[in-house]
C-alpha cells in the first residue's frame, strides 16, 4: 500500500512539472508571436533627409532600409540603419544617403523595408535578404517631402498595443512641427474632435483633449488619427489653417484607443514602457529614438510562431529528477 501511494504521489508531481514547463514554453511562444517582423511609417516632411520609422520589430538582427520606389515596388537602397532583434522599437531614425538627398526636390515615394543581417553587420542588398518573403508587413510605402526651411513635420503615436484612456484626453507620443501650428485628433471620417496648439519644434507627450460627446459615442476600442497643421497666423484653429501634407497625403498617424478608468481627471494615451512626466511637458522638449524591449531577447527563427525545444529548457531538470525518483520507487515496490 505504501509503495503504491509513493508511486501515485510521484506521478502527480511529474505531471504537474510537465504542465508547468509546457505553460512556460507556451508563454514564451505567445510573447514572441505577438510581434512578427513588421514596421510602420507615415508621410512626413524633413529638411535634413532623416526619415523616422514609427515602429519596427524583427525577430533577429537586421536593417531598416529606405528604398526608392520602382514602379510600385521597392527599388534601389537610398539609406539604412541597423536594428537589434527581439525588441519592439519606436521612432527609428534612418538617414537618406547624402548623394540622394542632394538631388531631392519636392515629394518622392520611398519604401521602408526590413532586411536580415547575414552576420557580418554590414548591409548589402545582395546578401541581406528582405524579410517580406514571410511577412508582407515587413515593408511599408510612404511619401517624403523635402522641407523648404528647417525642421520637420511628423506625428508619431502608433504602438503595438491598445493605448488606454480614462476620460476625454489622449497623449500623442511625439509631434514635430517646422512652423507654429497644431496637432489635431480626428475621427476616421475626418471630423476634428480635439486640437492642441504648439510652437515650431519637437514635442513629447502632447496632451489633446477630445470632445466628450465623441468619446461617449465610441465603443470600448476605437481608432483615431492625429494630424499636423500649420497655423495661418491668427493663433486660432480654424478652416484656414493649413493641413501639412507630403505627396498629397496628410502628415499624421492612426492609433487605437481603449476606454479605461480615469486617473486624476485626465486620460492617458502613453505607450507601454514610456513614463508619464510629473509635469506638463514644454513645447520645446526634444525626443530621441528609444527602444523598449517587449519580446524575448533570444530570437531563434524568423517566424514569430516557431518554437524550439531543448534539454536545458524550463522544467527539464526537475522532470528528469522526478522521473528518476519514480523509477526508484518502482524498484522499491518490486522488492517489497
Amino acid at each position: 500500500m505504501r509503495s503504491t501511494l509513493v508511486l501515485a504521489v510521484c506521478a502527480l508531481v511529474v505531471c504537474g512539472a510537465l504542465a508547468g514547463a509546457t505553460a512556460v514554453a507556451s508563454a514564451a511562444s505567445a510573447s514572441a508571436g505577438m510581434h512578427g517582423n513588421h514596421l510602420s511609417v507615415d508621410p512626413q516632411v524633413t529638411s535634413d533627409g532623416t526619415v523616422v520609422v514609427e515602429t519596427a520589430f524583427t525577430l533577429r538582427p537586421g536593417f531598416v532600409v529606405l528604398r526608392a520606389d520602382d514602379g510600385g515596388e521597392p527599388g534601389e537602397p537610398v539609406g539604412h540603419t541597423a536594428v537589434r532583434g527581439g525588441e519592439f522599437l519606436r521612432d527609428v531614425p534612418v538617414a537618406v544617403n547624402e548623394s540622394t538627398w542632394s538631388e531631392w526636390d519636392g515629394n518622392r515615394t520611398l519604401w521602408a523595408v526590413l532586411h536580415r543581417d547575414d552576420g557580418d553587420g554590414e548591409f548589402d542588398l545582395a546578401d541581406d535578404r528582405a524579410m517580406t518573403d514571410r511577412n508582407p508587413a515587413a515593408r511599408a510605402r510612404l511619401s517624403v517631402r523635402r522641407g523648404e526651411g528647417e525642421g520637420a513635420d511628423r506625428v508619431l503615436a502608433a504602438d503595438a498595443q491598445f493605448q488606454p484612456i480614462g476620460g476625454t484626453g489622449v497623449t500623442v507620443r511625439r509631434v514635430d512641427l517646422s512652423a507654429d501650428g497644431y496637432v489635431a485628433v480626428e475621427s476616421l471620417d475626418g471630423e476634428v474632435v480635439g486640437t492642441q496648439r504648439l510652437p515650431a519644434g519637437t514635442h513629447s507627450n502632447v496632451t489633446v483633449v477630445l470632445d466628450e460627446s465623441f468619446v461617449a459615442d465610441q465603443s470600448d476600442r476605437f481608432r483615431v488619427r492625429a494630424v499636423a497643421y500649420h497655423d495661418d497666423g491668427d493663433g486660432l484653429f480654424d478652416p484656414s489653417d493649413r493641413r501639412v501634407t507630403a505627396g498629397g497625403q496628410s502628415v499624421g498617424t492612426s492609433f487605437t484607443l481603449e476606454k479605461g478608468e480615469e486617473e486624476d481627471g485626465s486620460i492617458i494615451n502613453t505607450p507601454a514602457g514610456t513614463p508619464i512626466p510629473s509635469e506638463t511637458p514644454t513645447g520645446t522638449a526634444t525626443v530621441t529614438a528609444t527602444a523598449t524591449a517587449t519580446a524575448p531577447a533570444e530570437t531563434p527563427t524568423d517566424s514569430a510562431t516557431t518554437t524550439e525545444s531543448s534539454e536545458s529548457g524550463p522544467g527539464f531538470g526537475v522532470v528528469a529528477a522526478l522521473v528518476a525518483l519514480l523509477a526508484v520507487a518502482f524498484v522499491a515496490r518490486r522488492r517489497l
